[in-house]
């Protein structure tokens, strides 16, 4: 009976030092987080490119077989494993890939609204150097 509670305890023990995590990447061997958000910012807007162009791709390993995706990286000077291992690396910390993501969509975001205000003020613009006589009148209703 001792002997199968010290085995019982044994699994345990055993059990609970496997859960643990494996010693991880050094974060000096990962991108950083400011380069990480511009790369994913550079990716997403490559892949919104791909798709508007081709439509959504049906390779599920697009990133690499894509040019677009390879452009990406060399504008960044990063090698594929670099940004693999990066991804792996902040995937495994929720917090921080969560505050990486919140920050590509705040940019986003931000860039949305510039691009909204630039459009709005050619918008004004064209209208204001519109001559009176170019703008058409309704026609008058006719009064019986």
């Amino acid at each position: 009976m001792k002997l199968l509670r010290y085995l019982l305890v044994l699994l345990v023990i055993i059990g609970t030092f496997s859960c643990r995590q494996p010693v991880e990447a050094v974060k000096g061997d990962v991108i950083s987080e400011e380069k990480m958000i511009e790369v994913l910012m550079d990716v997403h807007l490559a892949e919104a490119m791909y798709s508007s162009r081709y439509g959504m791709p049906k390779k599920k390993d697009l990133f690499e077989s894509t040019e677009l995706y390879k452009s990406v990286l060399l504008k960044h000077k990063i090698s594929p494993e670099e940004f693999q291992e990066s991804v792996y690396f902040y995937s495994r910390r929720m917090k921080d890939y969560d505050r990486i993501y919140q920050q590509v969509s705040d940019r986003f975001e931000a860039m949305k609204e510039t691009l909204n205000e630039e459009q709005q003020e050619k918008i004004d613009i064209e209208a204001k150097d519109k001559k009176p006589e170019d703008i058409k009148k309704a026609p008058k209703a006719k009064t019986k």
